[in-house]
C-alpha cells in the first residue's frame, strides 16, 4: 500500500470512530435529558397534587370550623331556650346519620353547603386514609349539630369531645399523607 492510500484509509477510520463516539454521546445525552424531563415533570405533577391537598385540606378545616361555631352557638341557644329540657327528636331522625336530619341548615345553610362542598373536594383529592378520617370527622360533625337539637350539654360535650378526637386524627393523617412532620 502506498502512503497516500494509507493515510486515506487513516482518516476515513478517524471520522468513522469520531463520527460513532459522537453519535453514541448524542444517543446518551438525549437519554438523559428525557430521563431528566421525566422526572421534572414528574415532581412538578407531584407538587401540584401536593398543593392542591393542601389547600383542600386548609379549606375543609376553615369550613369545618367556621360550622362547628355555628352549631356551637345554636346549642348554647337551644339550651338556654329549654333550660336543659331534652327536646323530643323522631326515631327515623335519630337514626338516619344523615346530614339532613340534624337541621342544621335551618340556622347555618351558608356554612353548610360550604362544608359540605369542601367535604366533596377533599374526597375526590384526598387519599384513602385521608377519606376515611374525614368521613368519620364529618360524621361528628353532624352528630354534634343532631345534639345540638337536644339541649342536653353533657351529650353535647360528649359529642364534642369525640369530634375533636376525630379531627385530630384527621389532621394526623392528613400531614402524613402532605408528608409534614407533626409538631
Amino acid at each position: 500500500m502506498d502512503s497516500a492510500t494509507l493515510a486515506v484509509v487513516g482518516t476515513l477510520c478517524g471520522v468513522l470512530v469520531t463520527a460513532t463516539a459522537a453519535l453514541l454521546g448524542n444517543l446518551l445525552t438525549a437519554r438523559h435529558q428525557r430521563a431528566s424531563t421525566e422526572r421534572q415533570l414528574l415532581h412538578t405533577v407531584h407538587e401540584r397534587l401536593r398543593t392542591e391537598r393542601r389547600e383542600a385540606f386548609v379549606d375543609y378545616f376553615a369550613a369545618y370550623s367556621a360550622l362547628r361555631e355555628k352549631i356551637d352557638i345554636h346549642a348554647k341557644a337551644h339550651a338556654w331556650g329549654t333550660n336543659g329540657v331534652t327536646a323530643p327528636q323522631l326515631p327515623s331522625v335519630a337514626t338516619t346519620g344523615r346530614r339532613g336530619a340534624t337541621g342544621v341548615e335551618e340556622y347555618a345553610a351558608r356554612e353548610t353547603a360550604q362544608f359540605y362542598r369542601c367535604y366533596q373536594v377533599l374526597r375526590l383529592i384526598a387519599g384513602d386514609a385521608v377519606g376515611e378520617a374525614a368521613k368519620h370527622c364529618t360524621d361528628d360533625l353532624w352528630g354534634l349539630a343532631g345534639c345540638a337539637r337536644s339541649g342536653d350539654q353533657s351529650s353535647y360535650d360528649e359529642v364534642r369531645a369525640r369530634a375533636q378526637r376525630s379531627r385530630r386524627a384527621l389532621r394526623q393523617a392528613m400531614r402524613e399523607e402532605l408528608g409534614v412532620a407533626a409538631w
